[in-house]
């Protein structure tokens, strides 16, 4: 039993990637702003784990080249989380989101107990996923609400304000 769990949660980030792309197929604009944000989402951990350079508790490998040597912050954690914070902004689905978090969570207890990451690692990952998920969300959001030359930006009190895009920014 604890090999296939070990294998969906070492393959969790993939799985939600699939999972939560068939849950939206239906709805392109929030697709399109999933799999943009999955990329600048892969990017962020890619630079920072470069950038912090914080081996994982275990190495996987002894090449400090190699991107998988550093653990800080956890991408499968990040990825995870975004993906279930993404979908509970977009249009959330309580019986969907219940089945993502608990792929979030094989996949974030799997890195942990196989010592990939360390819990310091997988907090970041995890806050970090959030910040994303919440940035891509508004993006998306405002973009998909833009007509005709305006940008649409709603509050919280869900009031609205559009300004006017000139002319010369305008491909």
């Amino acid at each position: 039993m604890w090999f296939i769990l070990e294998k969906i949660g070492s393959h969790g980030h993939l799985l939600m990637f699939f999972l939560v792309s068939i849950y939206l197929f239906y709805m392109k604009s929030a697709l399109w702003g999933y799999w943009i944000g999955s990329a600048i989402n892969e990017a962020v951990v890619i630079l920072l784990k470069r950038t912090i350079k914080q081996p994982r508790p275990v190495p996987i490998t002894l090449d400090t080249n190699a991107p998988e040597y550093y653990g800080m912050p956890s991408g499968h954690t990040q990825h995870t989380i975004f993906s279930v914070f993404y979908v509970l902004l977009m249009n959330p689905n309580y019986i969907w989101l219940l089945c993502m978090s608990l792929l979030s969570f094989v996949s974030i207890y799997e890195r942990v107990y196989n010592k990939k990451h360390s819990i310091a690692q997988i907090t970041v990952g995890g806050i970090l996923g959030i910040i994303m998920a919440g940035t891509i969300y508004k993006l998306t959001k405002m973009y998909y609400a833009s007509e005709h030359n305006k940008l649409v930006f709603h509050d919280s009190n869900d009031e609205t304000t559009q300004y006017e895009i000139p002319e010369s920014l305008l491909l």
